[in-house]
C-alpha cells in the first residue's frame, strides 16, 4: 500500500511577490542610509535667499548660504553648531545679516528627508553710503532638506535644503533660504 502524500503546489508568482520586491528595494536605500548616518557630520551649502522685515515694503533677494558641524545621535536624530548668513550689495547700500545656532535634524522613518529646528543668535549690519546700523538679537531656525547620495557610498551626499530664520533685531528682519550643499558623514 503506498502512502497517500500531497504534492506541493508549483510556485507561481503572486500578488504579493511584486509587493515583497517592492519592499524589498525601497528598504535597500533605507538600510544603507541609516549605517551612512554615524559619528561626525558637517556640510555647507549656497543658494538664493529673500529677506523680509518689520516694515520692509518688499522682500529683497541676495545671496545666501549656510555651514554645519556636528554628531550624530541616532539614524534618527543629528545634533550641530551652524551659521546661516545672508548677504545684499545694491548701489551704496549693504546689508548682510549673520547667524551662530544650535541645530537639531530629524529624520523621519529613518530616510533621506529630514526636518531642522534651531536657536542661538543673530547680527544684522546695514550700511548706505557712510552710514553703518549694527545689531544683534536671538535668532530661531526651521527647515526641512533631503540627502541624496553621491557615489553609493553613503559618506557624501548632495543636500537640497529651505530654511526660514527669523530674529529679535530691531527691525526683525526674517530670511528664507532656498540652496543646494554637501554633507560628509
Amino acid at each position: 500500500m503506498k502512502a497517500l502524500t500531497k504534492r506541493p503546489a508549483p510556485c507561481r508568482p503572486g500578488r504579493t511577490t511584486p509587493l515583497v520586491l517592492l519592499a524589498l528595494a525601497l528598504a535597500a536605500p533605507t538600510v544603507a542610509q541609516e549605517s551612512a548616518r554615524s559619528g561626525l557630520w558637517g556640510g555647507f551649502g549656497f543658494g538664493y535667499g529673500s529677506r523680509g522685515c518689520e516694515g520692509c515694503d518688499d522682500r529683497t533677494g541676495g545671496f545666501s548660504g549656510m555651514g554645519v558641524i556636528g554628531g550624530t545621535l541616532s539614524d534618527v536624530v543629528r545634533i550641530g553648531g551652524g551659521t546661516s548668513f545672508f548677504a545684499r550689495d545694491e548701489n551704496d547700500a549693504t546689508l548682510s545679516i549673520g547667524s551662530g545656532l544650535f541645530l537639531v535634524q530629524v529624520f523621519p522613518g529613518r530616510g533621506s528627508f529630514y526636518l531642522q529646528g534651531g536657536a542661538g543668535f543673530a547680527t544684522a549690519e546695514v550700511g548706505i553710503a557712510d552710514v553703518q546700523f549694527q545689531d544683534e538679537g536671538a535668532a530661531f531656525l526651521v527647515g526641512l532638506g533631503y540627502t541624496a547620495d553621491i557615489g553609493g557610498s553613503g559618506k557624501i551626499a548632495l543636500v537640497p535644503f529651505a530654511n526660514w530664520m527669523g530674529t529679535s533685531i530691531d527691525f526683525n528682519p526674517d530670511l528664507f533660504q532656498f540652496g543646494v550643499g554637501l554633507v560628509w558623514n
